[in-house]
């Protein structure tokens, strides 16, 4: 009796196999959900961890800074931008591991978005002879390019098709 066992060569019926990189890809858009997540509520707690005129630990704010509410107008805005990219990110990855394509093309537009900012930054580590930004900018745009060209590859885009 042989006993070897063989990896399934397919997934089962009526079940798509899910390609490893885009489970990667929606880890990564969860994390990026979870930094905008802090980034909110650092915002919001920082805020009304200081008195009511913008004091912070005696030292007085500046009084352009508290609105009507005692809560900072800038930061308000940063508060409610922060949650809304977190849940953007973060619904763009359950739609990732469910395989739905909107979800795809929700990514490859926010990695677009993010393209632009990249190469802004890279440019700019060169230009003024920073080599350690720049090789973390190329990184980060490198990473972006193989994004957008890993979305468009057959298997991926059969994967996402098949939803």
């Amino acid at each position: 009796m042989n006993s070897i066992a063989q990896p399934p060569s397919a997934a089962p019926a009526g079940r798509r196999a899910r390609p490893a990189g885009v489970t990667l890809i929606a880890i990564g858009s969860f994390l990026v959900s979870f930094f905008f997540l802090c980034l909110g509520f650092s915002v919001f707690f920082l805020r009304y961890a200081s008195g009511p005129d913008g004091e912070r630990w005696g030292v007085p704010g500046p009084p352009y800074s508290v609105g009507h509410d005692g809560f900072l107008g800038p930061a308000r805005v940063l508060f409610f931008l922060s949650l809304v990219a977190a849940a953007i990110f973060l619904i763009n990855a359950i739609g990732l591991l469910k395989l739905q394509n909107w979800a795809r093309w929700l990514t490859i537009v926010l990695v677009l978005l993010h393209l632009a900012h990249a190469i802004r930054h890279t440019l700019a580590s060169f230009l003024f002879l920073r080599p350690i930004p720049l090789l973390l900018h190329a990184a980060i745009l490198a990473l972006s390019v193989w994004v957008i060209a890993y979305f468009f590859r057959p298997h991926v885009t059969q994967a996402f098709r098949a939803s």
